[in-house]
């Protein structure tokens, strides 16, 4: 999940959470003294203060009294309460919410960087700074507004238009973007819109911390992903590159899936490499009503998920062992081998355990269900938000 926030922050605040009640740890923790109260300076009103922002922070997240326990929008919050807040261990807490350790452990990681983000945007206001213009619910809506189709798009073209934006910037910084074309186009199955922005954010960077010189970019295949590598001399600067990123790239990026990663190599030469996969998550939907598996794959066709469809449960675990898709979809009432039963067996084999799987039946017992095993229960007849919110949810979209 890219953020926009340091490492270092992120982990300060893992701390902080593990130790919420710990109150004298928390009196010499580097965070108390960026929450403070304005009339008592004392390092335990900072203590305090920092373990009332965090717990408002996890607070926020509460969807509300009449959401179920076990409801998808309610994970990330009920997780962080019962991990940090009522003490009981991960596995525990995975067992109160009927979803694998696994899962656990990947949606308590993703909450972990929400809070953090919520705070790292706090943190100036607190310290009596002027509050940025940009904070999370911005950033997420205007990520929401991107609305455009899905489209090949070549990484060559939007480094070149990129290289156009910046170029006035590199004028004066004296920079100058060498780029190492591919012998044949790079291309990805992406947001077109989204990937421009963020290579345009990147470059910018690049050329705003890079020393005199010129900056070498390639664009090469490797595998199923493209990786595209800045080779430059850093100015020096104390901190990560990516410490610098825009919030906006930076979430941009993590919705898309891209890896982004910096090294220091011998010369003093730095390298900024964005690792951006060719292909994106598959779900596979076991359903013997034809037009629901059409209809699904509708549904998705706007997003960056490729689609395999079953008609029976033998089917849908043949294709499960086969494929190893990122997530399933799975009906119950079908002939042969029903759902439940499906269900069961997914959950049971090794290679197929910690697959989420969503359940999405006119049958609609959420307790059966999550007692099985199922990450996300839906109700038919199912609506396009509905299922995106579920892989949403899931971190499939």
């Amino acid at each position: 999940m890219q953020t926009g926030v340091p490492d270092e922050f992120t982990e300060q605040v893992r701390q902080v959470l593990e130790r919420l009640f710990d109150l004298p740890y928390l009196y010499q923790h580097p965070l108390a003294a960026t929450w403070r109260t304005s009339d008592d300076e004392t390092a335990g009103s900072h203590a305090a203060a920092l373990r009332q922002a965090v717990q408002a922070a996890i607070e926020a997240l509460n969807p509300g009294d009449s959401t179920p326990f076990r409801a998808p929008q309610a994970r990330l919050y009920q997780l962080l309460h019962l991990h940090f807040m009522e003490g009981l261990s991960v596995q525990e807490s995975a067992h109160e919410l009927a979803i694998s350790e696994r899962q656990a452990y990947r949606d308590l990681r993703r909450g972990v960087e929400t809070v953090a983000l919520s705070l790292w945007y706090q943190r100036e206001s607190a310290s009596g700074k002027p509050a940025r213009a940009t904070d999370l619910s911005s950033i997420d809506a205007e990520v929401e507004r991107l609305d455009v189709r899905l489209s090949q798009v070549d990484l060559g073209q939007c480094l070149v238009r990129s290289a156009r934006s910046v170029e006035r910037l590199g004028q004066t910084r004296n920079v100058t973007l060498d780029f190492v074309s591919p012998a044949s186009p790079v291309q990805v199955w992406s947001y077109a819109a989204a990937v421009q922005q963020i290579l345009t954010s990147v470059v910018s960077l690049v050329v705003q911390r890079a020393e005199s010189g010129r900056v070498q970019v390639t664009a090469v295949r490797q595998g199923e992903a493209v990786a595209v590598v800045f080779r430059f001399q850093y100015d020096g600067e104390i901190g990560r590159l990516l410490d610098h990123l825009s919030p906006a790239a930076g979430t941009l990026a993590g919705r898309l899936g891209w890896q982004m990663a910096e090294r220091h190599l011998a010369g003093g030469d730095t390298e900024l490499a964005l690792q951006i996969s060719m292909i994106g998550p598959n779900v596979l939907v076991i359903d013997d009503n034809e037009e629901l598996l059409e209809l699904v794959a509708r549904y998705l066709s706007d997003h960056t998920v490729s689609v395999t469809t079953a008609a029976s449960s033998e089917e849908g675990l043949r294709l499960a062992r086969s494929t190893r898709p990122d997530a399933i979809i799975l009906d119950v009432m079908m002939p042969g081998m029903d759902g439940w039963e499906a269900l069961q067996t997914f959950k049971t084999w090794p290679e197929t355990a910690d697959i989420p799987i969503v359940v999405c039946s006119v049958f609609h017992d959420p307790e059966l269900a999550y007692s099985l095993g199922a990450s996300v229960v839906l109700a038919k007849p199912v609506r396009r938000g509905e299922v995106l919110a579920a892989l949403h949810e899931l971190g499939i979209v």
